[in-house]
């Protein structure tokens, strides 16, 4: 009997597509990320379907839409419903775990049909129904709705100050006075943090550790690290590995500043700059960003050579991606968010042993897509529900004729504080995206759209939303989105069988269920 597939999941949080020597950076030097795409495929136009750390993971991990899943924005908890990887791999007799942040929350208060035996009664170790079906082996120290005692302890050991968030903080925020870094200050200066005991090396030495035990059955690993997401500072020597010299300056335009939304988002979200039309300090913002990323890159080498000498290589299915992207100062933003490229185009590299190497895919993937390709790789049915397409045949080098020629994604910003400022109701904050390798648009509710064409204008700065030329365009792209929206109806629940007006042959039938009295 073949030895089944062990899967591999690895997602950064917050890296743009272009912080990758695979994707063409010049700076940057990412062996151990490249080694997957270059033994794989490189998917080189792959969008998140939210822009915005928790929902967009739950498209990643249930294979469905913002709009099906609902949980639309972080702390908006994953209903009990949605199924996820971790659910699917372990009822297959997968040892199926997250090492990492998920920045998923179970539905609370639990519906009093919930048996209580099945909620979590120590926080230290989460119930299955809390820990939206995975089995958490380790979180750290920005894991939200994880629990982060154990990497609290083992900096405790290390013998760093504090307790609780405060050690956390003074590891992370905190700066060694004999270490000044240059201009500008504090953003160069390593962290009390040492390298060998940051958040990336122990989740590294973590997973090393789950697969080195996990030998009595096949495995799904979701490691999931939290940097280079924000707090943007790194330890030695990340911090001052690259030159702010080697970096460009932000990509913006004064035009930029009139849309009447993003004058009040970029007051709320740019509070952490301490001048954000700084090009110089943004250089440096990127050079320290890119450490962040390298020590990333540098600990996955360290996995993959335990992996190489465990004979593990030969028989994972190896993922890479980030939940979203970072704006570094284009477009006048900081973290991500707006309805941009940087922040909706990720990295994807998938490899799968006996696949060519080398392939590259330049048709649209999307972050829902993951769900079936893992479950179609370990020989799994994928279910009515999942949204997402699997992506093998790109990684076999095939390309489907019906695949999708533009991605789409949706945007909540209810939760900040912009609206409030502005007098928009809740249901006047919400943006849906299309692009297509043409046209990059964005619909509101109650506020001007965006348009933007990127044969003429890549970088996304000249809104042609108004102009009357592009009026047939912007009332195709609408009624495409109609469409996506009418197409994407969750599909669950499946209706009862009965055979008519016809039989569809995906719902149950009547004589299987419990309380058929016609049997």
């Amino acid at each position: 009997m073949p030895q089944k597939l062990n899967v591999l999941f690895i997602m950064t949080d917050q890296q743009r597509v272009d912080y990758l020597s695979i994707y063409g950076n010049r700076v940057l030097e990412t062996p151990a990320m490249d080694r997957i795409g270059r033994e794989g495929t490189v998917f080189s136009n792959a969008f998140v379907q939210s822009a915005v750390c928790g929902p967009s993971r739950a498209c990643f991990y249930t294979g469905r839409y913002v709009h099906t899943h609902r949980s639309r924005w972080n702390e908006v908890p994953l209903p009990l419903t949605e199924k996820t990887l971790g659910h699917y791999f372990e009822q297959a007799g997968y040892r199926a775990a997250v090492i990492g942040k998920t920045h998923q929350y179970a539905d609370y208060p639990k519906p009093d049909f919930v048996k209580p035996e099945t909620i979590t009664r120590d926080p230290k170790q989460l119930s299955r129904v809390d820990s939206i079906g995975f089995e958490y082996v380790a979180g750290a120290a920005w894991t939200p709705a994880v629990p982060t005692h154990e990497y609290f302890a083992y900096l405790k050991q290390k013998g760093y100050p504090g307790e609780g968030s405060q050690l956390i903080h003074n590891a992370y925020c905190e700066r060694d006075p004999e270490r000044k870094g240059d201009y500008p200050e504090p953003l160069r200066q390593p962290t009390l943090l040492k390298a060998e005991d940051s958040e990336s090396h122990y989740l590294t030495d973590r997973a090393i550790q789950f697969m080195s035990e996990t030998t009595d059955r096949p495995w799904l690993l979701h490691l999931s690290f939290f940097h280079p997401h924000h707090p943007n500072v790194a330890p030695y020597p990340y911090n001052e590995m690259y030159s702010e010299d080697d970096f460009p300056e932000p990509v913006r335009s004064e035009s930029e500043l009139d849309h009447p939304l993003f004058k009040q988002f970029r007051t709320e979200r740019n509070r952490p700059i301490p001048d954000p039309g700084d090009a110089t300090w943004w250089r440096h913002w990127r050079a320290v960003y890119a450490g962040l990323i390298k020590e990333i890159d540098d600990n996955l080498s360290r996995l993959f050579a335990f992996m190489d000498d465990a004979g593990l290589m030969d028989n994972t299915l190896i993922i890479f991606t980030s939940d979203h992207g970072e704006f570094a100062g284009d477009h006048w933003f900081f973290e991500k968010e707006m309805p941009y490229w940087q922040a909706y185009q990720v990295p994807l590299l998938i490899r799968c042993p006996g696949c060519p190497n080398g392939v590259t895919a330049s048709e649209f993937a999307e972050s829902v897509d993951i769900v079936p390709t893992c479950l179609e790789a370990a020989g799994l049915e994928v279910p009515p529900g999942v949204q997402g397409r699997s992506l093998l045949p790109f990684v076999h080098g095939r390309t489907p004729e019906d695949w999708r020629r533009e991605t789409i994604a949706e945007w909540t910003f209810e939760y900040y504080n912009a609206p409030v400022q502005m007098g928009l109701s809740p249901s006047q904050c919400r943006a849906v995206m299309l692009r297509n390798h043409h046209y990059s648009y964005c619909h509101f509710s109650d506020l001007p759209d965006l348009l933007f064409d990127l044969e003429k204008d890549l970088n996304e700065l000249t809104n042609v939303a108004e102009d009357p030329a592009h009026a047939s365009v912007v009332s195709e792209l609408q009624t495409r989105l109609l469409d996506w929206q009418m197409q994407t109806w969750d599909p669950l629940p499946l209706r009862i069988d009965t055979g008519w007006p016809r039989k569809l042959g995906v719902g149950p039938a009547p004589a299987d269920l419990p309380y058929n009295f016609n049997a």
